[in-house]
Protein backbone atom coordinates (compact mmCIF):
# COMPACT_ATOMS: atom_id res chain seq x y z
CA UNK A 1 0.00 0.00 0.00
CA UNK A 2 2.94 2.15 0.19
CA UNK A 3 5.77 2.91 -1.55
CA UNK A 4 9.13 1.30 -0.66
CA UNK A 5 11.36 2.55 -3.23
CA UNK A 6 14.26 4.18 -1.37
CA UNK A 7 15.22 6.18 -4.05
CA UNK A 8 11.88 8.32 -3.67
CA UNK A 9 11.52 10.77 -1.12
CA UNK A 10 8.45 9.83 1.31
CA UNK A 11 7.65 12.62 3.74
CA UNK A 12 6.85 10.64 7.35
CA UNK A 13 6.97 6.90 5.90
CA UNK A 14 7.86 5.14 8.48
CA UNK A 15 5.39 6.68 10.87
CA UNK A 16 2.85 5.99 8.28
CA UNK A 17 3.82 2.55 7.81
CA UNK A 18 3.83 1.95 12.03
CA UNK A 19 0.06 3.75 11.98
CA UNK A 20 -0.69 0.98 9.23
CA UNK A 21 0.83 -1.98 11.14
CA UNK A 22 -0.61 -0.98 14.50
CA UNK A 23 -3.85 -1.12 12.99
CA UNK A 24 -3.53 -4.51 11.31
CA UNK A 25 -1.63 -5.96 14.43
CA UNK A 26 -4.86 -5.26 16.46
CA UNK A 27 -7.30 -6.48 13.96
CA UNK A 28 -9.85 -9.63 15.15
CA UNK A 29 -9.19 -12.54 12.74
CA UNK A 30 -12.93 -11.35 11.32
CA UNK A 31 -11.58 -8.04 10.57
CA UNK A 32 -8.35 -9.20 9.25
CA UNK A 33 -10.24 -11.65 6.20
CA UNK A 34 -12.58 -8.69 6.01
CA UNK A 35 -9.26 -6.14 5.31
CA UNK A 36 -7.59 -8.63 3.06
CA UNK A 37 -10.75 -9.13 0.82
CA UNK A 38 -11.26 -5.38 0.32
CA UNK A 39 -7.83 -5.04 -0.46
CA UNK A 40 -7.62 -8.05 -3.01
CA UNK A 41 -10.79 -6.73 -4.55
CA UNK A 42 -9.47 -3.39 -4.76
CA UNK A 43 -6.22 -4.26 -6.12
CA UNK A 44 -8.10 -6.95 -8.86
CA UNK A 45 -10.81 -4.90 -9.62
CA UNK A 46 -11.71 -3.90 -13.28
CA UNK A 47 -11.36 0.13 -14.05
CA UNK A 48 -13.97 2.61 -12.99
CA UNK A 49 -16.76 3.13 -15.58
CA UNK A 50 -16.69 7.18 -15.41
CA UNK A 51 -19.17 8.06 -18.26
CA UNK A 52 -21.45 9.65 -18.51
CA UNK A 53 -19.30 13.05 -17.27
CA UNK A 54 -20.77 13.48 -13.55
CA UNK A 55 -23.14 17.06 -13.55
CA UNK A 56 -23.59 19.07 -10.30
CA UNK A 57 -20.62 18.97 -7.75
CA UNK A 58 -17.46 20.56 -7.91
CA UNK A 59 -14.89 17.79 -7.08
CA UNK A 60 -11.62 18.24 -5.55
CA UNK A 61 -9.53 15.05 -5.89
CA UNK A 62 -5.31 14.62 -4.96
CA UNK A 63 -2.98 11.95 -4.88
CA UNK A 64 0.78 11.51 -2.84
CA UNK A 65 3.03 11.63 -5.77
CA UNK A 66 4.70 8.53 -5.25
CA UNK A 67 1.07 6.49 -4.33
CA UNK A 68 1.55 2.87 -6.10
CA UNK A 69 -1.72 1.64 -4.61
CA UNK A 70 -4.05 4.33 -6.82
CA UNK A 71 -1.47 6.25 -8.40
CA UNK A 72 -1.75 9.97 -9.60
CA UNK A 73 -3.33 9.19 -13.11
CA UNK A 74 -5.79 7.60 -11.97
CA UNK A 75 -6.82 10.35 -9.32
CA UNK A 76 -6.52 12.79 -12.57
CA UNK A 77 -8.78 10.47 -14.72
CA UNK A 78 -11.08 10.07 -11.41
CA UNK A 79 -11.07 13.98 -11.80
CA UNK A 80 -12.11 13.94 -15.26
CA UNK A 81 -15.34 12.73 -14.62
CA UNK A 82 -16.87 15.63 -13.26
CA UNK A 83 -18.01 18.44 -15.09
CA UNK A 84 -15.92 20.77 -12.71
CA UNK A 85 -13.03 19.46 -11.00
CA UNK A 86 -9.49 20.18 -9.94
CA UNK A 87 -6.61 18.23 -9.40
CA UNK A 88 -3.31 17.96 -8.12
CA UNK A 89 -0.39 15.73 -6.00
CA UNK A 90 0.59 15.95 -3.06
CA UNK A 91 4.60 15.65 -3.21
CA UNK A 92 6.66 13.29 -0.74
CA UNK A 93 4.02 11.67 -0.60
CA UNK A 94 2.35 8.19 -1.40
CA UNK A 95 -1.20 6.14 -0.52
CA UNK A 96 -0.97 7.21 3.26
CA UNK A 97 -0.76 10.91 2.49
CA UNK A 98 -2.91 12.18 5.12
CA UNK A 99 -0.69 10.33 7.76
CA UNK A 100 2.79 11.81 5.78
CA UNK A 101 1.49 15.02 4.71
CA UNK A 102 -1.70 15.67 7.20
CA UNK A 103 -0.49 20.02 7.25
CA UNK A 104 -1.25 19.81 3.49
CA UNK A 105 -3.95 17.70 3.27
CA UNK A 106 -5.64 20.00 5.65
CA UNK A 107 -4.16 23.18 3.43
CA UNK A 108 -6.07 21.64 0.81
CA UNK A 109 -9.43 21.01 1.76
CA UNK A 110 -9.85 24.38 3.62
CA UNK A 111 -8.61 25.85 0.29
CA UNK A 112 -11.31 23.79 -1.44
CA UNK A 113 -14.24 24.73 1.21
CA UNK A 114 -13.13 28.39 1.28
CA UNK A 115 -12.97 28.29 -2.90
CA UNK A 116 -9.80 29.76 -2.75
CA UNK A 117 -7.76 27.38 -5.36
CA UNK A 118 -6.68 30.58 -7.26
CA UNK A 119 -2.99 30.15 -5.85
CA UNK A 120 0.06 27.40 -5.94
CA UNK A 121 -0.41 25.01 -2.42
CA UNK A 122 2.92 24.84 -1.11
CA UNK A 123 4.39 20.88 -0.78
CA UNK A 124 1.74 20.06 -4.00
CA UNK A 125 2.06 20.46 -8.09
CA UNK A 126 0.24 22.94 -9.69
CA UNK A 127 -3.46 23.07 -9.44
CA UNK A 128 -5.05 21.79 -12.57
CA UNK A 129 -8.71 22.60 -13.66
CA UNK A 130 -10.15 19.15 -14.90
CA UNK A 131 -13.53 19.06 -16.95
CA UNK A 132 -14.93 16.12 -18.41
CA UNK A 133 -14.18 15.85 -21.93
CA UNK A 134 -18.14 16.37 -23.11
CA UNK A 135 -18.41 19.70 -21.41
CA UNK A 136 -14.76 21.07 -22.28
CA UNK A 137 -15.14 24.63 -22.79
Amino acid sequence: MWCHDPNRIVERRDAAARVLRSGIMRMSDAELVKYAANTERLLFRRPLQLEPAIRGPEAFVFAGEHDVFTPPNEGRRVAGAFERSWFTTVTHADHLLHLQQWDTVIDLLLRFIARDLSEAVPGCTALERVRAPAYAA
